[in-house]
């Protein structure tokens, strides 16, 4: 029995009149009693070394069989949806040259829409600009995380200022955290004697904050150990002069490295001054003694 299916397109109606395809097939029962046989002679066999040939040779036939089978209900089925395929196919030829139509047209008017989203998309640059200056935060508005959909006409100023007030809320926290760690940097560095810049970098370039306060007490402890070296050395090549009658000498190349004096000082000083001009003695291996 046929039935009709109504096309409504532009207040235009399109009948489409069709029926369900009716396949008959009266001896399918002889079929599938054919299908049992094999299936109640095969079923349960099991196969030795012995059973081999006969075993290959039989489930090459069923094999067969089922290919067979599959192939020519394909056929009946490809018969059957013929008028379907041939309904697609016309319908589809249709919406291919109305795609095309729609494609010329879109190029030409997505020209304007472009200029008009590019002149939303100012406005709203502007629009949050202000918003972050009322909120306090300082940014390039050009780093602000922008939606696209924001220079939709269909987005509410609601939904709009919704959505930038929540970015504005967590640039506003990072930034904190920023500076805060900043600080900490800075203070660390400054405790440690250290310039700040470079671990400010370090961090800036993805670093969290325990990693740089590590790297700063490492680089503390290297520079410290560095000046121990150099003044080790120093004491050690002043430790090589030999000091003959009012001469000083190296004792490796003979070389004269100046005139050795001896006289007394009167000092008046504090017990920290006195301290510090020990060092300074001790440093330059001068030789020093207290005479009563």
């Amino acid at each position: 029995m046929k039935k009709t299916k109504e096309l409504v397109l532009d207040n235009q109606q399109y009948k489409v009149n069709f029926q369900s395809a009716d396949i008959d097939f009266p001896e399918y029962q002889q079929l599938e009693e054919q299908v049992k046989q094999l299936e109640d002679k095969y079923s349960n066999v099991i196969i030795k070394a012995d059973d081999y040939d006969w075993a290959y040779g039989t489930k090459v036939e069923i094999n067969k069989f089922k290919n067979k089978l599959t192939k020519q209900k394909n056929e009946v089925i490809k018969a059957a949806d013929k008028p379907v395929i041939e309904f697609n196919k016309k319908i589809l030829g249709l919406t291919k040259r109305l795609t095309k139509l729609y494609q010329h047209l879109n190029d030409q008017t997505k020209v304007f829409d472009d200029k008009k989203r590019a002149a939303r998309k100012e406005l709203r640059l502007k629009q949050i600009e202000k918003m972050c200056k009322e909120a306090g935060l300082e940014i390039d508005i050009s780093e602000f995380p922008y939606d696209s959909k924001w220079s939709n006409t269909n987005t509410s100023e609601k939904a709009f200022e919704s959505a930038v007030n929540k970015e504005i809320s967590l640039l506003s926290e990072k930034k904190k955290y920023y500076q805060a760690n900043l600080t900490a940097i800075t203070k660390t560095a400054s405790k440690l004697g250290l310039s700040a810049n470079p671990f400010i970098q370090l961090f800036d370039d993805g670093h969290d904050l325990n990693s740089v306060m590590n790297m700063m007490g490492a680089e503390q402890k290297a520079v410290a150990l560095n000046v121990s070296k150099k003044i080790a050395k120093r004491h050690e090549e002043q430790a090589r002069m030999q000091k003959t009658s009012s001469k000083a000498y190296d004792p490796e190349t003979g070389e004269v490295k100046g005139d050795v004096f001896t006289f007394k000082l009167e000092f008046s000083a504090t017990k920290e001054q006195v301290k510090q001009l020990t060092e300074f003695l001790k440093d330059n291996n001068i030789s020093a003694k207290r005479v009563d």
